[in-house]
């Protein structure tokens, strides 16, 4: 009768143990896909907007939202064929959004992440342009939860 009372204690403290490490795995691994998410995510929006601002010969300052949140940039260029090009850049229910000659070409965040500000500010000299990013992209939620901000400045190459 001892032993088995003995034999449901370490039972009982086996499953424990157990259970804990599960839990804490399971946690763990909700942390990880929020924080590659927002990475991923992070990367490829600024890197495509990066490239577009890049090859724009003006920002629309008219159609563009600056130096405030939810921000709008307008940009106006021409394609490799010299064909005029517009490229907007927008959130739409917290996702970063693209649209090129008009046309939505579709979200540059993943579904999981959640772009909560986006500002643009512009800077010109009598011969430049440029383009100053600023955008915080949130994660997950409870333990899982990652919030970070990025930043960037972008020459425009063909600009003034």
């Amino acid at each position: 009768m001892i032993e088995l009372i003995i034999y449901m204690g370490v039972l009982v403290a086996i499953t424990i143990i157990i259970v804990g490490m599960l839990v804490r795995i399971s946690h763990t691994k909700g942390r990880l896909a929020a924080a590659q998410g927002l990475t991923t995510s992070a990367s490829i929006a600024m890197d495509r907007m990066t490239r577009e601002i890049r090859s724009a010969s003006n920002i629309n300052t008219s159609s563009s939202i600056l130096g405030t949140s939810p921000g709008k940039l307008v940009l106006t260029g021409v394609d490799v064929l010299g064909v005029a090009r517009t490229v907007e850049f927008s959130i739409v229910t917290n996702i970063l959004r693209i649209k090129e000659n008009g046309v939505d070409t579709g979200p540059l965040t993943e579904s999981n992440v959640r772009v909560t500000n986006l500002v643009f500010d512009r800077s010109a000299s009598s011969t430049d342009q440029a383009v100053r990013t600023r955008m915080t992209i949130e994660s997950g939620a409870g333990d899982s939860y990652k919030s970070e901000n990025f930043y960037s400045t972008t020459i425009l190459r063909q600009s003034l």
